[in-house]
């Protein structure tokens, strides 16, 4: 019996975050017996599915750390550290790179050519990073290399490879797919997880994103501020963790908010905890996609983003846009005037629109298996 292959994913930490939950999805729907994947991690840290990852059959490998935080030595160092992991681990012939920094994919996708790998896939996972202009020159050089170039939409693969189509060489764009069947909505999970929650007859707004700068905490509180200015009734839950939240559960308490907004850390229950929503706030200041709101729509939750939102994010009519230089108190109208609706799942135009992980786990898999 031939063995799997086996893909080698470059990633930071396995947590609970958009492109890691997009691989794992994914990973839960493969054959197995034909692709295997293993994690080559930056951060020497456990990981949210560490566990999973193992039980599936993978492995994870931790990056040696360098002796050098800072300047040009930095990015030699990193080079050299992953030129001589991937020469020592030679059985790898796909090694798939998943970055939003132009700097750090070229690092890596350089050092994997020079070690000898086969197949390098660099993919785009967001669509704005630090130091934008540094990134802007990176990716020049980009161009000069054989690799396949992945994103998320139009706008993360612009992001990370330029507008150009030099040489032939397409972006190919991969569907953050969900598990569809999850999501559906379903009345007596929304009554059950409401009553739980404590929130029968509350206007339950939720956001559900790491606490950092690119997911805007700042104006979605100033937003809900205003919400609940007009409605009493109104709470608003906030699913996650991150290195802002402290700053955030400060200007909670400033805005004498703390008995309407829950900050309840990670959470397994997602599909619950969107069923239990009325409205799904998403400001982002940028995104690659925004793997929530294909997961918010699929369970009929009404939803209101920015527009710095991709428009392939936009799979139903559940999903509304507003520009982000309009107020909070805007903000908050539009969110009072979309919460009155009937609740319906929109399974099949999330299906249609191909955001289904089987479709997506069988796109990946036939390209692992043709190299």
């Amino acid at each position: 019996m031939n063995k799997p292959v086996r893909v080698l994913h470059f990633v930071s930490i396995m947590n609970q975050a958009g492109q890691e939950t997009l691989l794992m999805n994914v990973y839960r729907k493969l054959d197995r017996e034909k692709v295997q994947f293993d994690f080559l991690c930056t951060v020497h840290e456990k990981g949210d599915f560490d566990d999973e990852i193992y039980a599936l059959g993978g492995k994870i490998y931790y990056l040696p750390t360098g002796n050098y935080n800072s300047g040009v030595l930095r990015y030699v160092s990193e080079f050299l550290r992953i030129y001589k992991f991937l020469k020592s681990h030679g059985r790898y012939r796909i090694f798939h790179i998943h970055t939003y920094h132009a700097l750090n994919g070229f690092i890596s996708s350089l050092a994997a050519k020079l070690s000898g790998i086969r197949k390098v896939i660099l993919h785009s996972h967001n669509s704005n990073a630090p130091h934008p202009e540094l990134h802007k020159f990176i990716r020049l050089f980009l161009n000069f290399l054989t690799i396949d170039r992945f994103a998320c939409s139009q706008l993360a693969g612009r992001w990370m490879f330029g507008n150009r189509k030099k040489d032939g060489k397409n972006i190919k764009i991969i569907n953050n797919g969900i598990d569809t069947k999850k999501f559906v909505f379903n009345s007596t999970a929304r009554e059950q997880t409401r009553t739980n929650l404590g929130l029968n007859d509350k206007l339950v707004i939720g956001h559900i994103g790491r606490f950092n700068y690119q997911k805007n905490h700042e104006f979605l509180i100033d937003i809900f501020n205003e919400i609940y200015i007009k409605n009493k009734d109104a709470v608003l839950l906030l699913v996650g963790r991150g290195e802002l939240e402290d700053q955030m559960k400060d200007k909670v308490s400033k805005l004498g908010l703390n008995s309407s907004v829950f900050f309840t850390g990670i959470r397994s229950d997602i599909p619950n905890l969107l069923n239990a929503m009325d409205v799904f706030l998403f400001p982002s200041l940028f995104e690659g996609l925004g793997i929530v709101l294909i997961e918010a729509q699929t369970s009929g939750l009404k939803c209101l983003a920015s527009d710095k939102v991709p428009m392939e994010a936009k799979v139903t009519d559940h999903l509304e846009i507003k520009s982000l230089n309009d107020s909070p108190e805007s903000w908050a109208d539009m969110v009072l005037k979309i919460s009155r609706y009937k609740r319906e799942s929109s399974l099949e135009q999330v299906i249609d629109a191909g955001y289904d992980i089987e479709y997506t786990a069988n796109s990946l898999q036939s390209f692992y298996l043709n190299q």
